[in-house]
C-alpha cells in the first residue's frame, strides 16, 4: 500500500512552537495537549516522518522547559538567601548579569567589603562562609531538581513505549482501535478532542470503534458470502472499493485481505495483482503468517494448477477443499473438511489412487494439501471412525506385525516368489521339445526380450509395493491414526534383514518397503485425512 499525504502539510521548519501550533512561552499543560493534537492526526503507523518531526519537536520543548523551571527554581533560593543577609540587588537577574557564577562573586566581594569594615576578623569570616554555604546549597537543588525533571521524562517516555506495545497487542489480538480509526481526521484548528471531558471522551472513543467493528464485520460477512458462492473475483472488488480503504489500518482487515488472496492467486492472477499493487505492504507483512504461510505456499505451486484440476476432476470435494481452505472460517471452513471425508470414507480405495495421482502430477500442490488437512484435524478433527467406545485401538506394533505378514504372505508374493521357478522350468521344457538349434535360441531370445520389458517397464519394488503394501498400510493408518514414518520405523524392525534367506526368498528388495512408506506423499495425505472422516450418527454433513 502506497505512501498517503497527511490531511494536512507540516509547516517547513525546525521551530518546535510552529510544529505544535504553539505561541512561545505556552505552559507544560498546553505543550503536551498540543502534542497529542499532533499525534492523533499524524499517527506513526501511517505519517512516520511527520510523526518523527512532531516528537522532536516536543521533546526540545520539555527539555527547554525543564531548564528553564530549574534555573528559575534555583534563582529564587539564591535570591531569598540574599534577602535574608540584607543584601541588596543581588538577584540572578539577565540583565544585571545575574547567573549563578556571578552572583557567586558577587557575594564573595561583598563579603570581603564586610571584612574589611568589620573589627572582628572571626565574625567576618563566619558570615561569608554562612553565605557560600547558603550558594552550594542553591547549586545543589538546583542539580536536584535537573535530576527530578529527567526522571520525569523518562518515566513519561516509559509510560509512552507501554502504550505503544499495548496498541501492537491489540493490533495482534485483531482488537478494534479507536486511534487507528481513518474516518476521524482532527485537524489542527479543532481542539474539541482535547477539551471534552473524560467520560465524553471515552464514550466517543467506543463509539468510533464500534462503528469500525461494525464496518469490518459488514465486509467479512460480504466477503465470505462471494467466496463460499466461488466468485473470488467478486470478493476481491469488494476490497478494491474506497470505501473498504478506509479500513485498511485494522488488523481484521488483513486476515480477509489474505483470506482473498489465497483464492484468486490461482483462479484470477490479475485480481491479485491488483490487490497487491493497492496492499502490497499487508500481503508482504503477513503472507508468513496467515495460516502457517499458505498465500506464499499457494505462489510457489502455481505452475501445478493446471495438472492438480485435471488429476482431481472428478473429486469436487477435494478441489474445493485445496481452493477455499485457506479463505473460510468456521462453520463454512469445518463443512469443507467433513464432506471431503464422507467421499473418502464411501471410496477409500478410489481416494488413495487417486491421491497417488495427484501426487505423481503436482507434487507441490499435495504437499499444500497435507499441510491443510493436519491444521483441520488440529481445530476440527474429530475420534477416528474405527474407534468404537470403550474399544480398544490397534497400536503401531500390532499394525506393523500384521504389516509385516501381508509383505512376506501376500498371495500376489507369493506367486513372484513362484515366477523364476516357473519360468525356468518353461524355458527347460522348450528346449527340450525344441527340434532345431534355431527354435531353441528363439525360444531363449523371447525369455530374455520379456524380461527386459518387464525390467524396463517399472520397478518390480515399486509395483509391488503399490499392489501390496500401499494398500494395507493406509488402512491401518486410519485405524491407528499413526503417521507414515511410524508404522515405517515399525514395520522396518519385523521385516528379515539383509543375507537372511527370508530377504533373499523374497522376490524384491525387502528392505525397500519400509522407505518408500516414509517418503510415500500420498500415504502421508491420506492418513492426515482421517480426522476428517465423520462418525456414524449425527455428527456428520448432512
Amino acid at each position: 500500500m502506497s505512501r498517503r499525504e497527511p490531511p494536512v502539510p507540516l509547516p517547513d521548519t525546525d521551530d518546535p512552537y510552529v510544529l505544535l501550533d504553539l505561541r512561545p512561552g505556552a505552559s507544560s499543560d498546553q505543550i503536551r495537549r498540543a502534542y497529542l493534537r499532533r499525534v492523533k492526526v499524524y499517527k506513526p503507523d501511517r505519517f512516520p516522518a511527520e510523526f518523527r518531526r512532531i516528537r522532536e519537536a516536543y521533546d526540545r520543548l520539555r527539555e527547554q522547559e525543564a531548564w528553564f523551571d530549574a534555573w528559575r527554581q534555583a534563582n529564587e533560593v539564591v535570591r531569598r538567601a540574599l534577602e535574608e543577609e540584607g543584601i541588596e540587588g543581588g538577584g540572578l537577574d539577565d540583565d544585571e548579569g545575574g547567573g549563578l557564577d556571578e552572583g557567586r562573586a558577587d557575594i564573595d566581594g561583598r563579603a570581603d567589603i564586610d571584612g574589611r569594615a568589620d573589627i572582628d576578623g572571626q565574625v567576618a569570616d563566619e558570615a561569608a562562609s554562612e553565605r557560600a554555604a547558603e550558594i552550594e546549597a542553591a547549586v545543589e537543588e538546583w542539580a536536584r531538581i535537573e535530576q527530578a525533571a529527567r526522571r520525569e521524562a523518562e518515566a513519561e517516555a516509559e509510560i509512552e513505549a507501554e502504550v505503544e506495545r499495548e496498541a501492537r497487542a491489540q493490533r495482534r489480538r485483531g482488537a478494534p482501535s479507536w486511534d487507528d480509526d481513518p474516518e476521524e481526521p482532527i485537524f489542527l484548528g479543532d481542539r474539541r478532542a482535547a477539551d471534552e471531558p473524560p467520560d465524553e471522551d471515552r464514550r466517543r472513543r467506543a463509539a468510533h470503534a464500534i462503528s469500525v467493528g461494525a464496518r469490518l464485520g459488514d465486509l467479512a460477512s460480504a466477503v465470505h458470502d462471494e467466496l463460499e458462492a466461488g466468485r473470488g473475483s467478486e470478493a476481491a472488488g469488494l476490497l478494491l472499493d474506497p470505501q473498504a480503504e478506509a479500513l485498511a489500518a485494522q488488523p481484521a482487515f488483513a486476515i480477509l485481505l489474505l483470506e482473498v488472496c489465497c483464492v484468486v492467486v490461482w483462479t484470477d492472477p490479475p485480481r491479485y495483482r491488483e490487490l497487491v499493487s493497492r496492499y502490497g505492504d499487508l500481503v508482504a507483512a503477513h503472507d508468513m503468517e496467515h495460516r502457517e504461510g499458505a498465500l506464499l505456499h499457494r505462489r510457489t505451486v502455481a505452475d501445478e494448477r493446471a495438472a492438480w484440476r485435471l488429476a482431481v476432476r472428478d473429486w469436487p470435494e477435494l478441489e474445493r477443499f485445496v481452493e477455499l481452505g485457506s479463505s473460510l472460517r468456521a462453520p463454512a471452513e469445518a463443512e469443507l473438511g467433513l464432506r471431503l471425508g464422507q467421499r473418502a470414507a464411501a471410496d477409500v480405495t478410489g481416494f488413495l489412487a487417486l491421491l497417488g495421482e495427484a501426487a505423481r502430477a503436482a507434487p507441490g500442490t499435495m504437499a499444500l494439501y497435507a499441510s491443510m488437512a493436519e491444521r483441520w484435524a488440529r481445530h476440527y478433527g474429530q475420534p477416528l471412525p474405527g474407534a468404537r467406545a470403550g474399544a480398544e485401538q490397534p497400536t503401531v506394533d500390532e499394525a506393523a506385525e500384521a504389516l509385516a505378514r501381508t509383505v512376506r504372505t501376500h498371495p500376489r508374493v507369493r506367486r513372484r516368489q513362484l515366477r523364476p521357478v516357473g519360468a525356468v522350468a518353461l524355458l527347460v521344457l522348450l528346449l527340450v521339445l525344441a527340434r532345431s538349434m534355431l527354435m531353441e535360441m528363439l525360444v531363449v531370445m523371447g525369455f530374455v526380450v520379456l524380461w527386459a520389458w518387464r525390467a524396463w517397464a517399472g520397478d518390480p519394488l515399486e509395483r509391488l509395493y503399490l499392489q501390496v503394501v500401499q494398500p494395507e498400510a493406509a488402512r491401518w493408518l486410519w485405524v491407528t491414526g499413526a503417521t507414515p514414518e511410524e508404522l515405517a520405523a515399525a514395520l522396518e524392525a519385523r521385516l528379515p534383514g539383509r543375507g537372511t534367506l527370508g530377504a533373499l526368498l523374497h522376490p524384491v528388495d525387502i528392505s525397500g518397503h519400509p522407505r518408500l512408506m516414509a517418503n510415500d506423499l500420498a500415504l502421508h495425505a491420506f492418513g492426515v485425512t482421517a480426522p476428517m472422516v465423520p462418525r456414524l450418527g449425527s455428527r456428520g454433513p448432512r
